[in-house]
Formats: structure tokens, sequence, C-alpha cells
């Protein structure tokens, strides 16, 4: 069923739009949060694997506090991602875990990311997670392939066996036909499974009118740049909610 988070309905209707923070020094980190917020952006992504100092827990922590105090009414996602599956973070499962449960005791963000097939025992992370407070958005990225119809049907199927908040796949298509697979599995999904948020995205130039076709397949959040982009294929944010606004303007009169 679709979440309501600070007053903004997220699973129901236009995509809500999401903009990276990918910046490095906990100075520019909220410097960047801070312009977001005076440009009212709906919700911001803190990528803290870009943080240098995530493995701090003390400095982890205020920048939490800081962003709290910056975010009264925009939805925080916090998300760790290692190398493997695009970021910048060298945490061990056990360093990564730690982190993550550090960022939901601090309660100063909405959503957590966790990497679905990055932890052996995945229901223990998100129950810890919830137990702490948090809500959990399942990801699973991958920045080299578009697997074929049928693996992308098991993976959405074993990440919706599990306690997640919003499942989230994202794909780098090799070719256009991977685009539209993606949005196949994940509107076939969607409609036997409309009770679970759901982001479904594929990368790339070739994956960008992924992000623009939400509403059309059930995906609830799409993601935009402001100056940097967190994975290929990201439009400007003012592009991508203007265009967002239009299409969902004609589909509502449409329908």
């Amino acid at each position: 069923m679709p979440l309501v988070i600070k007053g903004t309905l997220i699973g129901s209707g236009k995509p809500l739009v999401c903009v990276p923070v990918v910046d490095h020094s906990e100075t520019e980190i909220l410097v960047h949060i801070k312009e977001l917020v005076e440009k009212e952006v709906p919700a911001i992504e803190w990528r803290v694997d870009c943080f240098g100092e995530a493995g701090d827990e003390e400095k982890l922590r205020k920048v939490l506090e800081e962003i709290r105090s910056l975010t009264p009414r925009t939805v925080m996602i916090a998300t760790l991602r290692s190398r493997a599956e695009g970021g910048e973070a060298d945490f061990s499962e056990v360093e990564t875990a730690s982190i993550l449960y550090r960022i939901a005791e601090a309660h100063c963000v909405d959503l957590i990311d966790v990497e679905f097939y990055q932890f052996r025992n995945i229901d223990k992370i998100f129950a810890d997670l919830h137990e702490k407070g948090a809500m959990v958005i399942s990801s699973c990225h991958n920045f080299s392939r578009t697997p074929s119809e049928g693996e992308l049907k098991k993976i959405f199927y074993e990440m919706s066996c599990k306690e997640a908040d919003i499942i989230k796949v994202t794909m780098m298509p090799r070719k256009v036909s991977d685009v539209f697979s993606l949005l196949k599995v994940a509107s076939e999904f969607h409609e036997e499974n409309s009770d679970i948020p759901l982001i479904a995205m594929s990368m790339g130039d070739m994956g960008r009118i992924s992000r623009i076709l939400g509403e059309q397949i059930g995906s609830c959040i799409s993601f935009g740049l402001d100056k940097e982009e967190s994975a290929p294929g990201q439009m400007p944010f003012a592009v991508l909610s203007d265009v967002l606004d239009k299409i969902h303007q004609n589909y509502v009169y449409q329908g």
C-alpha cells in the first residue's frame, strides 16, 4: 500500500522526484542539501558512501542530526552503496550493517536503501532496521546488463517475499529491448502486487524513458540530478519534474 512520509504520498499517482547528494565533505553535503530544500525538491537521497568519514560514528551522527534540522518536510533517503554496486564504499558486510544501524538509530532520515543481495541474512537486516524505527528500500542494481525477463521476474519475486517497504530494481540495458523488458516485468509485477511500492528504472541514455513512465508502470520514485548524477541516465530534476507533471496531467485527463 502507498506510504505517507511527512505528508507526502509515495506509491500512488505521479512519481516522487528525488535528487541524490553525492558530495564528499560534511560542509559540501549540508550546503547542497540546504540548497535543494530551498529549491523545494520533494525528496533527497544522501549517498552516505560518498561521505569520506562515514565510518566515523561521531561524524556520521553529527551530519545526520544537521540533515534532520534541514529537512523537516523533505523526504530523506540514506544510501550506502559499495563499489561493486556502483558506489564508493569499501566496507565489509559487518561494517556496512553497523553503519546502516547507526543511521536508523539516529532517526534523522525516512528511508534507508539496502542492497538486497549484499547480505547473507537480509531478513535480519530488514528486521533490525524496522525494529530501530527505519523504513527500508530493498534495492537490486546491475550496472553491466539487464537479465532476461525470467530472471527479472525471479528477482522481483524474491524481493517481494521479504519485509521491505519499497522494492527498487535498476538495470543497465545493452539494447533498447532490455529497457522494455524491465518495464514489462515491472508493470506486470505491479498489477499483481499493487500493495507493494515499487521503483523500476533502466540506466543510461537508452533507459532514460523509464524515468518518465513511472506512473504508467507503477514506479513511485524517479531520480533526477542537480549537480552530479548518481547513476547513468539521470536528467536534471527540473526537467524531470516538468515532464512528469505534463505526463500526469495528460494521464489523468485521458483516464
